[in-house]
């Protein structure tokens, strides 16, 4: 008896172990979705029919919120820099700044707590200054060029400024 359910669970396995048709085709790099599910420890593969129509769906994707929508735009420039010297100075002053203030006044018997808004509405007037002020020659050192003023200052600076100094705000 112990060698007939050996060769039941060799059969078994041989059923489990044919490869999948959604694998072996040629043309199925990008055309795949994979979906597990955790409840049935199940592995869905589906073969996408229309891949760069789906894509278009997500690119086209609005805000449900009229105000939002009307404000936001929904389409990403690649070329508006983000980590530049502004963002990278202006996020960690007020970082600093803030954590020190709100630490500070946290051991009085009323806190003083200042806020993320604070440093959103200030960075953007200091990045503008900024963008004016600073000289936008090219400097190198070593192999590396860079400058301290890249163009006008943009929204994408000003919302890694306001994650920095929200870092700070929160504790």
């Amino acid at each position: 008896m112990g060698s007939t359910s050996i060769e039941n669970e060799n059969e078994n396995e041989n059923k489990n172990s044919i490869d999948n048709p959604a694998f072996t085709t040629e043309d199925s790099d990008d055309n795949l979705r994979v979906s597990f599910h955790k409840d049935s420890l199940t592995v869905d593969i589906d073969k996408r029919q229309n891949s760069i129509q789906s894509l278009a769906i997500i690119e086209n994707e609005e805000s449900p919120y009229e105000q939002v929508a009307a404000n936001v735009s929904n389409k990403d420039d690649p070329k508006q820099l983000v980590l530049t010297f502004r963002s990278w100075f202006l996020g960690l002053a007020f970082t600093c700044v803030l954590s020190f203030i709100n630490q500070f006044f946290a051991f009085r018997t009323s806190p003083l707590v200042i806020g993320v808004l604070v440093a959103q509405l200030l960075s953007h007037l200091l990045g503008k200054i900024m963008a004016k002020i600073l000289p936008q020659k090219n400097f190198k050192i070593f192999r590396w060029n860079f400058t301290f003023n890249p163009g006008p200052f943009t929204v994408k600076e000003h919302c890694i400024i306001t994650t920095m100094a929200n870092a700070a705000c929160v504790s």
